[in-house]
């Protein structure tokens, strides 16, 4: 890391808001990552995670602007000539030439003193606009006595004419003084510095106020959700506020709708309204302030939650924490993020009124079934609205690292030095007899080999498998019986043949496999679940050998199941706590919500986001579709309604035979040449085979056949020559995207429906089992019609080729530290 330090300057180190809780959260984040961290702030409380941190603290002495004698206070807020002087000195004695200075609040107790102080660091200096009071004296862009968003120029003679203050005119030509004060202290023209904002919509108002728009970069705001799991919001009655009890916050305005609408209303926060409105709504349920774990068992209960900002909300932290929990948001059409809640399908912006938000408040209460459709939206559609804690912190460290000088070493001051040739080992399924399994370990390993032109890579099969069919003898047998067995009984049967074959087959597999490695990745695929204790026992193994071997791992573009037995939660958290593990990448949101959920703490590492391998089969196995006669050839994957059932979340229905040969037909009305194929599993093979005489009646062979591929390069040959794909299986789903033919998905894992979520094909889901046809052909129908735009599927194509520059780059940097001496 080629910072010295983060010198992390706020007004507070207590959150009691959104902006003082993120430059915390920046405090702790880097020191997460062993970067040096010294915060400023005022006196006061201490949040404890802060002094657990390791950061260094230094509190300047004086209280809050607001809290001070009224006229000395007004002095104090123009200059706090204590806080220049300690910052000063700290610069002075302390300063290095990679010490980067991250300002955020600076208005309630740093004062402009505090410009004066970072004016001989400014080449380093990186501002948060978390409000508006770098460009506009009340700091909100917003006139409060006419309860409406301010057009005037800051400083302007309109602006100073104008009495927008909240207390009175007097106040605003302190703040007008203040303003001025700042501007000469602190020019934003001229000042080498990078504004990080926290949404693009601020944009034109700060470039209005004064602030070079090439200087601003936008990082939107770090989400954690309330709750890692969606919020069932169709079940619940509540309507949830969560924010500071002021005006400007509108907690009146969605009172008084709450009870125009008939409605519960639940607040969690606190602030100087707090009095008067538990006068006036006694039916309202006032929580005060909250911690986040209290907040998460509150927004349990929430349907909604309602963001009634008068001014024009920067960002609206709380919305994107709903969200990200799957309940839908109500909120005023003028917050910057209105537009982006509504596209998504998961919210409703209104005018600021009580009316307008009963009546949105009052739809969503009545509507079960719109309400979970904004509930799924929300919780698997809006993950642009904001970046992932780790996302956010990577942002701003690239940020700070812009603006330090390159670092030229002393050694090696003409040349860069060569990163250690990677000898990797891919653990994965890559010879299992679903071809898809095979398709993710190809792509990943000629995705590493072109990143990496010097990398040895080589897949580890965790069954012990060297070939394709080298698998279990009576598989579709096993399933048979393991499925008939109540789950508790599947465990104690299944125990003693899994620890027989680990310790005479696959950890003699992996030791022999991993000779000369120098690192190991395990993923992708969906590696990180329980199915009868299968992955816990392979992953526990692998960690072993790598611990023994002293090599580290990463976990790449992995799915995460929600379904747990406590053996096998149990299994897995012990062997992804072992120090080997290094990185952690997961392929869709849910899967980074359910890995913070289970394994985040007791791990100790947070997981990113990189696309699915499956997306670069273009790139590792290109195939030009063939001429086309004008006709719609259709493909239709089949899969055994016992492999759906052992996988599935919930019940699924009978009747297979009839579903498929209902589908055929439909396809068949429409003029589409149909085919019949299977992704390789031994059960699907052999149930497309008892389908076949009867399906064959439905047309001749011209218009319908059957296909079985039998290795991945033959199951993606046959769908790149689709114009539509259906099917359950996801990397079916996942290599016709990546060879950009249409596709229908079938519901069955939730998997299938993340990967949908995010290249934002959730319209593209059907429902064999519970669907009519003439509903699922429909969907067929539309997405004949309106195929992905190239623009976009190359761009997923690329997120999945870039989350693997990152997987190889955490190699090079594991592998050279391990070669280091100790």
């Amino acid at each position: 890391m080629s910072i010295d330090r983060v010198v992390q300057l706020n007004d507070s180190a207590m959150a009691r808001g959104g902006a003082t809780a993120l430059a915390l959260a920046s405090a702790i984040g880097l020191r997460s990552r062993d970067i040096p961290v010294t915060y400023f702030a005022g006196e006061g409380d201490v949040a404890s995670e802060l002094k657990q941190s390791g950061a260094d603290i230094v509190q300047i002495s004086g209280s809050a602007i607001a809290a001070d004698h009224r006229l000395s206070g007004a002095a104090k807020g123009l200059y706090r000539t204590n806080v220049a002087n300690v910052v000063t000195r700290w610069i002075q004695r302390n300063d290095t030439p990679r010490t980067v200075y991250h300002l955020h609040n600076w208005a309630h107790f740093l004062s402009p003193a505090v410009f004066s102080a970072l004016r001989a660091v400014q080449d380093r200096l990186v501002i948060t606009t978390h409000d508006f009071f770098l460009t506009c004296p009340n700091g909100a862009q917003y006139s409060f006595p006419e309860s409406r968003s301010c057009p005037r120029r800051a400083n302007s003679a309109a602006c100073i004419a104008h009495n927008c203050d909240r207390r009175s005119y007097a106040d605003k030509l302190w703040r007008v003084s203040r303003h001025t004060l700042r501007q000469q202290l602190f020019d934003l023209q001229d000042a080498p510095v990078r504004f990080s904002v926290i949404h693009r919509g601020m944009m034109p108002l700060l470039a209005q106020g004064g602030m070079p728009i090439d200087k601003m970069v936008p990082i939107p705001n770090p989400i954690r959700p309330f709750v890692h799991e969606r919020v069932a919001a169709e079940r619940n009655h509540e309507v949830l506020f969560v924010g500071r009890l002021t005006h400007e916050k509108g907690p009146d305005v969605v009172a008084e709708a709450a009870r125009q609408a008939g409605l519960k209303i639940v607040f969690v926060g606190d602030g100087p309204m707090q009095a008067e409105l538990e006068a006036a709504y006694p039916e309202a349920v006032f929580h005060g302030w909250k911690a986040p774990e209290e907040i998460a068992a509150i927004a349990r209960n929430a349907r909604m939650l309602v963001m009634p900002s008068r001014w024009a909300e920067p960002y609206g932290l709380v919305a994107g924490e709903a969200l990200w929990s799957g309940i839908p948001v109500v909120l005023s059409e003028n917050a910057f993020i209105a537009p982006e809640i509504t596209g998504a399908g998961a919210g409703l912006a209104v005018p600021n009124s009580a009316a307008a938000f009963a009546d949105a408040m009052r739809t969503i209460a009545q509507d079960d079934a719109l309400t979970a459709r904004m509930s799924h939206a929300a919780f698997h559609n809006t993950q642009a609205i904001g970046n992932t804690p780790d996302s956010w912190l990577d942002a701003h460290i690239r940020l700070y690292e812009e603006r330090l000088p390159p670092v030229v070493s002393a050694t090696h001051a003409t040349a860069e030095q060569e990163p250690p040739a990677l000898r990797a080992r891919l653990f994965n399924v890559k010879y299992s007899a679903n071809l898809g399994d095979g398709l993710i370990a190809a792509c990943l390993e000629s995705a590493i080999e072109q990143v990496s032109a010097s990398a040895d890579v080589r897949s580890v099969d965790m069954a012990a498998r060297k070939a394709l069919g080298d698998d279990i003898p009576a598989r579709g047998a096993l399933l048979k019986t393991l499925d008939a067995l109540p789950p508790a009984a599947r465990q104690i049967l299944i125990r003693a043949p899994l620890a027989l074959a680990g310790t005479m087959k696959w950890r003699p597999h992996y030791a022999r496999e991993l000779d000369g490695a120098n690192c190991i990745v395990i993923g992708g695929g969906n590696l990180l679940a329980d199915i009868d204790l299968n992955f816990p026992t392979k992953i526990g193994l692998v960690m072993q050998e790598a611990e023994r071997l002293g090599l580290p791992v990463a976990l790449h573009a992995v799915g995460v199941s929600g379904e747990w037995t406590r053996a096998g939660l149990a299994r897995m958290t012990r062997a992804l706590a072992r120090p080997a593990l290094k990185s952690v990448s997961v392929r869709d949101l849910r899967s980074q919500q359910l890995w913070r959920a289970l394994f985040g703490t007791p791990v100790g590492l947070d997981a990113h986001l990189a696309a699915d391998p499956g997306l670069l089969a273009g790139v590792a196995m290109p195939y030009s579709s063939p001429a086309r006669t004008g006709e719609t050839v259709v493909g239709v994957g089949i899969t055994s309604p016992l492999s759906v059932r052992y996988h599935a979340m919930g019940e699924i229905a009978e009747g297979f035979d009839e579903r498929y040969a209902a589908l055929v037909e439909a396809m068949l009305q429409r003029g589409h040449r149909v085919v019949l194929f299977t992704n390789g599993a031994p059960e699907d093979r052999r149930y497309l085979e008892t389908l076949r005489r009867p399906l064959a009646q439905l047309a001749p062979a011209d218009r319908l056949s059957f296909e079985q591929p039998s290795d991945p390069a033959g199951l993606c040959a046959t769908i790149a020559g689709f114009d539509l794909l259906i099917a359950h299986r996801l990397h079916a789903i996942i290599a016709g995207y990546a060879y950009g033919v249409p596709v229908v998905g079938l519901r069955w894992d939730p998997k299938l429906d993340s990967f949908l979520a995010a290249v934002s094909l959730e319209g593209h889901l059907g429902d064999l089992a519970a669907m009519p046809t003439a509903t699922l052909a429909a969907i067929a129908d539309a997405a004949i019609a309106a195929p992905v735009p190239e623009s976009a599927r190359a761009a997923t194509v690329l997120r999945a080729r870039a989350g693997v520059e990152q997987l190889v780059g955490v190699l090079h940097a594991a592998v050279a530290a391990s070669a280091r001496p100790r």
